[in-house]
C-alpha cells in the first residue's frame, strides 16, 4: 500500500478523474446529476467523490485527496484479506487472496489511484465477510451498495445469494431484505433522475483502455 504514495504525484492526471471532480462539484452546487449534468457511473459513487471535492480547490488537490481515499480503502481490503486468511487456527494460513490482490493492484498502481474501482471492491469484500460472519442482512445491504456504486459486483450477488440460501432459509430472507433495502434509494431516485442513463454513455463511447 505505502509504495502507492509515490504515485499520487507522478504521471498525467486522467480525464476520468477530472470527470469525477466536475460531477462532484456540480452535485455540491445543487445541480441535478443525470439531468443537468451527464454522469458516466451509478449514483452511489457520488458521495465518495463529493468528499474529496469538498476539500479540493483544483484538480491537483482533488487528485491528492481522492488518491488518499483510495489508498486507505486499498489498505483496508488488504487487511481484511490477511485477517480472513489467518484467523482460523484450525486450518493452514491462506495468503493467496492477499498475494493475488496485491500483485494485481501493484501492476496498475498509477491507474488505481485515479479510478474508483477499489470502492466497490471494498464493499464487495465487506459483503463477503459479513456473510461469512453470519450477518446475511448486512451482506445483502453491502452487495446492493456495491452494485449501486459500479455495476460489476452484480456478478457476485447470485453467488452470495446461493451461499446464504444453503446456510438457511432465514439467511436467504435476510440477505434478500438487505439487498432490497440497499436498492430502495435507487428506486426512489428514479422518479427525479434517469440514473440508468449512465449505461448509454459507455455504449456510445465504447471501451476505454488506460
Amino acid at each position: 500500500t505505502f509504495p502507492f504514495l509515490t504515485r499520487l504525484f507522478r504521471g498525467q492526471t486522467s480525464r476520468g478523474l477530472e470527470h469525477y471532480m466536475l460531477s462532484a462539484n456540480a452535485l455540491l452546487d445543487g445541480q441535478l446529476i443525470y439531468v443537468d449534468v451527464p454522469f458516466e457511473y451509478p449514483p452511489y459513487v457520488l458521495p465518495w467523490l463529493a468528499g474529496p471535492a469538498m476539500f479540493a480547490g483544483d484538480l491537483a488537490q482533488f487528485r491528492l485527496f481522492f488518491g488518499l481515499l483510495i489508498l486507505c480503502l486499498d489498505a483496508l481490503v488488504k487487511a481484511a484479506l490477511i485477517w480472513t486468511g489467518f484467523r482460523d487456527r484450525h486450518r493452514p494460513p491462506d495468503a493467496l487472496p492477499f498475494v493475488m490482490y496485491t500483485l494485481a493492484t501493484a501492476a496498475v498502481g498509477h491507474i488505481l489511484l485515479q479510478r474508483y474501482d477499489v470502492i466497490p471492491a471494498a464493499l464487495s469484500v465487506a459483503a463477503v465477510m459479513a456473510l461469512s460472519a453470519g450477518w446475511a442482512g448486512v451482506a445483502g445491504l453491502m452487495a446492493a451498495v456495491a452494485v449501486g456504486t459500479k455495476a460489476y459486483p452484480a456478478v457476485f450477488v447470485p453467488v452470495l445469494a446461493v451461499v446464504a440460501w444453503r446456510r438457511s432459509q432465514s439467511d436467504a430472507k435476510r440477505f434478500t431484505i438487505g439487498m432490497v433495502a440497499g436498492l430502495l434509494p435507487l428506486i426512489a431516485l428514479s422518479w427525479s433522475a434517469p440514473w440508468w442513463s449512465f449505461a448509454t454513455v459507455h455504449t456510445r463511447r465504447g471501451l476505454e483502455a488506460e
